[in-house]
């Protein structure tokens, strides 16, 4: 083919490109199937490649140490399903109604927290615009009431069919020699709800306290498997006041779940069951956290003064105090909650040598804590110093500390609403919008580890400094990890290494190889456009045969 002839093939090719949305579409559907097959290739070559001959390969190969453990150690949910908690009774997810799909029951607790309206108050996920129309009681000796209930989702919804809420059901008339055993929910007027679907009724009022603080987390997803930064998360807040954890477990991998039952067995930790019954994202908000994050706050209800509403990669660091119990202290007891800005210590920025330098003394720190062959332990708090200049407003991805005994309705970054059985002092508070406390900078900071939230690599590019306020607890974090850790990993001395970030490339290979595009792309929607009159004829034309 001569030069001329090839250019104006090539003439004829872009312009039917331009000229024609049929072909485009089909061009664009060939690259990414192109890309994904291409993709899909390099993938299986990696995974199936080997670097020593099959010949020399052992017949049993032996297990790694860490394989060991996690054999010994891993088993179909690391969660409790029976019995007690340090909290209260151990419960999950279930249906208020067989077979409805309208509400889903978790917990419920006998609450007295606002003065003169005593109250049943259940956690539930609920479908938007379904009304409870009876609450079920049984008492003690298995009697049995009903009475008109109300749903109130919490705020935090979005436009999504499901929401976490509550359901408040009246007291009963059940006295104190027979008191209150268990409540369920119906939907339809004059019907009584089935004993099975019912709940278990926590007192509230009967506690007595087991710590100082109490940290709340939302649920574990996404087989969560960063046993390294999940013990320096708990580390760190136990420097930090806190002395006992509370877990909900949706999925976790096997390294984490080492990690769990280690915990759980020193009695710091409890992780409660989360079956969630209806899909994240797409049916209600990540995880159903704001179920996870009331059913937290009420378990700490007279068990803790204080409660941390955190996630695992965010740590609420006091700047002029040893720990956040002398900070809340001194900040005064007259708060419901003391938020604390947020700002970004992005994960993409520079590691800091500070942590190396500390383990690599003449005392050799980390040979004597985590081995002689040991690699440096990626503690987040240590190693990432470089934020943003500016924390967001208070409120604006946030967290705080409150006093569940008065926080009725808990959110993400701040606390929707308060009880009302307060002293003068507090009900001025809460009547000029102060019974949470703006945290100033100069006290403290959520510093938050993460990518940049909108992918890509353009959030570096803001104002940023080093800051280093979290070394000062490094001998003593470094000494917790490392001993907690050879407890808990002996064959290896040390955590596992975490897997990789990623980045954002990865997102994109995540996306193209998703279950949401592949099944898009084998639709029958897809699929019946692709083989259409149209598009046959359209590729089987002279126009386009020329072009071939």
């Amino acid at each position: 083919m001569s030069d001329g002839s090839c250019c104006n093939w090539l003439r004829r090719l872009l312009r039917s490109f331009y000229k024609s949305p049929v072909i485009r579409t089909a061009c664009v559907m060939l690259i990414v199937i192109v890309t994904i097959h291409h993709l899909t290739l390099i993938s299986d070559s990696t995974s199936n490649r080997e670097d020593v001959p099959v010949a020399v390969l052992p017949v049993a190969p032996t297990i790694s140490p860490l394989e060991q453990i996690r054999k010994a150690n891993y088993i179909s949910g690391v969660e409790q399903t029976t019995g007690l908690s340090a909290t209260g009774h151990i419960t999950d997810w279930k249906e208020a109604e067989p077979n409805s799909n309208l509400i889903y029951l978790y917990s419920a607790y006998l609450d007295k927290r606002k003065s003169g309206s005593p109250s049943v108050r259940l956690i539930v996920i609920v479908k938007k615009k379904t009304k409870v129309a009876e609450c079920t009681y049984w008492s003690a000796s298995n009697k049995i009431e009903t009475r008109s209930g109300q749903v109130k989702l919490i705020k935090e919804n979005w436009a999504l069919p499901y929401s976490a809420g509550f359901v408040i059901c009246p007291m009963p008339s059940f006295g104190t020699e027979d008191p209150l055993a268990r409540v369920g929910v119906t939907t339809k007027k004059g019907t009584q709800a089935v004993l099975e679907h019912s709940l278990r009724v926590e007192d509230t009022t009967t506690r007595t306290m087991i710590g100082e603080m109490s940290v709340c987390v939302k649920p574990l997803h996404y087989e969560f498997n960063r046993a390294l930064w999940l013990v320096e998360f708990i580390e760190m807040y136990k420097l930090l006041g806190a002395d006992h954890f509370i877990f909900y477990n949706h999925t976790v991998g096997p390294d984490v779940e080492v990690v769990l039952r280690h915990y759980m067995q020193k009695g710091s930790v409890e992780v409660l069951p989360w079956s969630l019954p209806v899909k994240t994202k797409t049916d209600i908000r990540t995880e159903g956290i704001f179920a996870s994050l009331n059913d937290c706050n009420l378990r700490s209800v007279n068990h803790f003064p204080l409660t941390a509403m955190v996630d695992i990669d965010e740590f609420i660091i006091p700047r002029k105090d040893e720990n956040l119990l002398e900070t809340i202290q001194r900040l005064g007891p007259s708060y419901s909650a003391y938020i604390f800005k947020n700002v970004f210590f992005y994960l993409y920025w520079e590691n800091d040598t500070a942590l190396h330098d500390y383990l690599n003394t003449e005392e050799n720190i980390q040979g004597k804590f985590f081995g002689p062959d040991s690699h440096m332990p990626y503690l987040l708090t240590q190693t990432k110093t470089r934020r943003l200049n500016t924390p967001h407003k208070h409120t604006v991805r946030s967290k705080y500390i409150a006093r569940p005994e008065k926080c009725i309705e808990v959110g993400n970054h701040f606390v929707w609403d308060y009880a009302r059985n307060m002293n003068f002092w507090e009900l001025f508070q809460l009547a000029v919008g102060r019974s949470a406390l703006n945290v100033p900078e100069s006290e403290g900071l959520t510093q938050h580890y993460r990518i940049c939230e909108y992918g890509g690599f353009e959030c570096l590019k803001q104002p940023n400094h080093v800051d280093r306020t979290a070394h000062r607890y490094m001998p003593g974090l470094v000494e917790a990890v490392a001993a907690e850790c050879s407890q808990m990993f002996p064959g290896l001395l040390a955590c596992p290494v975490a897997p990789p970030l990623g980045s954002p490339c990865d997102r994109v290979q995540s996306y193209l190889t998703s279950d949401r595009v592949q099944s898009y792309l084998t639709s029958d929607r897809v699929q019946s456009y692709l083989t259409s009159d149209r598009v046959q004829s359209y590729l089987t034309s002279d126009r386009v045969m020329l072009v071939s």
